[in-house]
């Protein structure tokens, strides 16, 4: 968040309150899974302004604090999307790939398994 902050302070915050948001969905989860319930989740981890943002190990590192332990971590590669794969380097935003300022925003997707005890 340090290094993105120096960047755009503005994409910092969004990202920080994303995170925020997650955590408010993983309490919720952990109250209604039962003893030995487990949730499936699907993230991708991507990058802003160059600075790369970890949400896969956010969320395992967020559910672990909630009390839920790892059952399964799986990093699959992204074969073929339907939404852009596709980062403008500057705004951030989703482009076409024929921009010349892209960087590759989703390369790989973590399937998590996580387990209440």
């Amino acid at each position: 968040m340090n290094e993105l902050s120096l960047k755009d302070k503005g994409r910092a915050s969004n990202v920080a309150n994303y995170f925020v948001d997650m955590k408010k969905a993983f309490k919720e989860v952990h109250r209604i899974l039962k003893p030995n319930g487990k949730a499936c989740l699907i993230l991708g981890n991507t990058n802003l302004c160059g600075v790369n943002i970890l949400n896969a190990e956010v969320a395992v590192e967020q559910m672990y604090n909630l009390g839920l332990t790892k059952f399964e971590y799986i990093k699959r590669e992204v074969p073929n999307k339907k939404l852009t794969p596709w980062r403008d380097s500057e705004s951030g935003k989703f482009t076409k790939t024929e921009n010349p300022n892209k960087t590759r925003a989703y390369e790989y997707e973590y399937i998590l398994v996580m387990q209440k005890n």
